[in-house]
């Protein structure tokens, strides 16, 4: 039966399987020859085939191209636009320039600018030398600051007088000796000089440097932008101005209130620094970093390097100002003051070991205020102990809170630079003793230095003597074999090669005492009374010489000079203001300057000296011409700006002497003879209104000048404002009560009243 069964369930589906193929077969005729109207057939989804991942490093490229390539193109390409429309100026400390014909390395006039605000803007030493070093010369650079440069007259500064002391022991040899250095800077700004000098085919450096490492640029002392205890910043800060859009931004932020008229080391007179401030381990750090980068660019040249200690004041100049310890408490300060009011009375009578006691009982309250070391060091010193009053006088200079010059960790540095490096290669001058040592008390003083670091005649000479030895000793075999094998030129012979003269004594002594002494912070130093009347006494035994035949016999020595040496421009610059200014003779003068021009073309000083005798000499067009060449190379020349619009005054130019004028008082808005001419530039023009304004303005800035009360009386008077017209006559006649003209204007206006 199961047999059966299964026999016939297999027939059945047989069955069921031939209608379905035949039902198929008729389906597929009945269509055939028709179009298809076939369904799509479903829409069957594929696997997504997923996309790998950025890569987490290509993502932070992205990244890091969109925040730094694209930025930094966009710079780049505004620092061109900047260039081509001709905006900024070059940073370099030197420059090439064409002179006869013969390319010539000079100084950058507008190097300064990278530092200070361009208004007050320091310069370079001038100096010009050939691009193509001549085969048989030897070239020195004498790099440094104010010291280095030869403040008040760098006629007579360390580098000229190494020139003549290399040139008299080896007058074979063509000595190449150039200053390349510019007051109120640092080794920051020194760095940047000796990397560009470096480029130049350089033999030698000598480094005089380091009175101005607290109050310079980037200096916690400075005036000019803070300290960053990173040099790095500084450096970032420095690379950056060399760009035009670094020069752009500096000039949008010096919008905000920059000083427009330098106004000597009063500038910096608010800036104390103790002695244990913290800040001035990074200004040390950062000195020796300096000054190794200075001696490495020489060395990597092949040149060698003469680093010099620096040399101050000591005995003759008291601190600029003092502070007393933060612990001491009122009582404290109160004690104190009475134990140094009594040394000052013993002091004052004569009595020097009795004020030595009250002095040292005050010390011992008080170690850290700077004038009573230097009190008791003067006390010292009277009763014959100098070696203990020189250590005072070292702790007053140390404990100095207004740091000027250079203290012991300065000269500590300098030491430790030049002390690496191969023998042969990098030498150290002891300038700081040879000072000492020229000394009989062994303790340098004005014997030495004008004021505070600047050096007279013979400072200068015992410096360059310290720096020849040490140079001569470096000097290449070749030019070692030349050598006389004399004694060294004395301070003498230097002085006559130089045309240093009892004139140059007599105007050097006028502008320190004028410029310097009778100017904060010297007017804040102990014993200012006796130092100015020292200078005053000085000045007028000079000035009696001078008026017995000193002006002739300082002629007939610049003669002589020139007559050695006709290349050495400063000897004729020297000449030429012999004869303008006390000789009166601008007719040669004008030709010492037009020698100037000759030889040092690139810069703005011989065509103001020019300007200035052609102005004597009543030749309007001929200054003018001078004085465009000056603001040529030098646009913030304050003095060529001045005369141009009174040139064009002189010649009915009155709208260009306008434009002249007001450029003045923006440089310089305390200039009141800018103001009292722009007042009567105005007033040719009918412009009363303005004019009174512009000598009020003037008189803003100089309310004791009696033209401009004078002139405003008058302008008043016009515009019908007689009562007080009157009495700006009156205030001006009070000031200069010997003016005919000022007697004679009011005596008018009063008769017409």
């Amino acid at each position: 039966m199961t047999s059966k069964r299964k026999g016939r369930d297999a027939a059945r589906q047989t069955g069921r399987d031939s209608r379905r193929r035949k039902l198929k077969d008729r389906s597929e005729r009945a269509t055939a020859g028709q179009p298809q109207q076939t369904r799509p057939p479903a829409r069957v989804e594929k696997p997504k085939k997923s996309r790998p991942p950025i890569a987490r490093r290509r993502l932070w490229a992205y990244r890091l191209v969109a925040a730094t390539v694209i930025p930094i193109a966009l710079l780049v390409l505004v620092e061109i636009a900047l260039r081509l429309g001709g905006y900024g100026y070059p940073t370099t400390a030197t420059l090439r320039y064409s002179s006869g014909g013969t390319a010539r390395i000079v100084n950058n006039e507008r190097f300064g600018w990278r530092f200070f605000p361009p208004s007050i803007a320091r310069e370079l030493e001038p100096f010009s030398l050939p691009a193509a070093k001549p085969r048989d010369s030897y070239r020195i650079f004498v790099l440094g600051s104010s010291a280095a440069q030869g403040i008040p007259d760098a006629s007579f500064n360390i580098g000229r007088i190494l020139e003549v002391m290399l040139e008299a022991e080896h007058p074979d040899v063509d000595f190449e000796v150039a200053t390349v250095a510019m007051s109120a800077v640092n080794s920051h700004v020194v760095r940047v000089v000796a990397q560009d000098l470096a480029r130049h085919d350089p033999d030698m450096f000598v480094v005089y440097l380091g009175n101005n490492e607290v109050v310079g640029p980037y200096g916690p002392g400075g005036a000019f932008g803070g300290l960053s205890g990173r040099i790095g910043l500084i450096r970032a800060s420095i690379a950056l101005k060399s760009l035009r859009l670094g020069q752009l931004i500096a000039a949008a932020g010096l919008r905000r209130g920059a000083p427009t008229e330098w106004s000597g080391m009063e500038i910096f007179s608010d800036k104390q620094i103790r002695h244990n401030d913290r800040r001035l381990e990074a200004v040390y750090s950062h000195f020796r970093s300096n000054l190794s980068d200075i001696r490495d660019a020489a060395l990597a040249t092949g040149a060698r390097v003469v680093l010099s200690t620096v040399g101050v004041n000591l005995e003759d100049c008291a601190p600029f100002s003092s502070l007393h310890e933060d612990r001491l408490t009122s009582a404290d300060i109160e004690k104190w003051q009475a134990l140094y009011d009594a040394g000052v009375a013993h002091e004052q009578a004569g009595r020097w070991a009795e004020a030595c006691e009250q002095y040292a009982a005050a010390e011992a309250i008080d170690a850290q205020y700077a004038d009573l070391h230097f009190r008791l060091g003067r006390c010292l010193w009277q009763q014959g102990h100098y070696a203990q009053a020189a250590d005072r006088f070292i702790r007053a200079r140390n404990l100095d809170t207004l740091r000027f010059r250079a203290d012991s960790r300065i000269n500590a540095v300098i030491r430790e630079v030049a002390a690496v490096g191969k023998d042969g290669w990098v030498a150290l001058a002891d300038a700081e003793g040879a000072l000492a040592q020229a000394e009989a008390e062994q303790t340098p003083g004005e014997e030495s230095f004008w004021e505070h670091v600047h050096l007279n005649m013979h400072g200068n000479y015992v410096v360059a003597r310290a720096v020849f030895e040490q140079v001569h000793k470096m000097l290449p075999a070749s030019l070692a074999d030349k050598a006389l094998g004399q004694e060294p030129a004395d301070e003498a012979y230097c002085r006559e090669k130089l045309a240093y003269t009892d004139w140059d004594e007599f105007v050097h002594t006028r502008e320190v005492l004028n410029g310097f002494l009778r100017r904060a912070p010297f007017t804040n130093q102990l014993y200012h009374n006796e130092q100015i009347a020292r200078f005053e006494t000085q000045l007028a035994e000079l000035d009696v010489q001078m008026k017995a035949g000193g002006f002739v016999d300082a002629a007939e020595r610049h003669k002589a000079a020139i007559g050695a040496n006709p290349g050495d421009w400063r000897i004729h610059y020297k000449y030429g203001k012999l004869l303008a200014e006390d000789m009166k003779d601008y007719k040669a003068a004008a030709d010492e300057y037009r020698t100037v021009v000759g030889i040092i073309g690139h810069s703005h000083m011989g065509y103001e000296s020019l300007g200035a005798v052609l102005r004597a000499l009543g030749d309007i067009r001929g200054m003018m011409e001078q004085y465009e060449q000056a603001l040529e190379r030098k646009p913030t020349s304050v003095d060529a700006l001045y005369y141009l619009g009174w040139g064009h005054q002189k010649q009915g130019r009155l709208p260009d002497a306008e434009r002249y004028y007001r450029r003045v008082i923006q440089l310089r808005p305390a200039h009141a003879p800018a103001y009292n001419n722009l007042g009567e530039v105005l007033y040719k023009q009918n412009r009363l209104e303005d004019a009174v304004q512009a000598c009020r303005d003037g008189l803003a800035v100089d309310p004791n000048n009696a033209i401009l009360h004078s002139n405003l009386g008058v302008l008043l008077d016009k515009l019908g404002f007689r009562e007080e017209a009157i009495r700006q006559l009156h205030t001006a006649e009070r000031l200069d009560p010997n003016s005919a003209r000022i007697k004679a204007v009011l005596k008018d206006i009063l008769k017409q009243n």
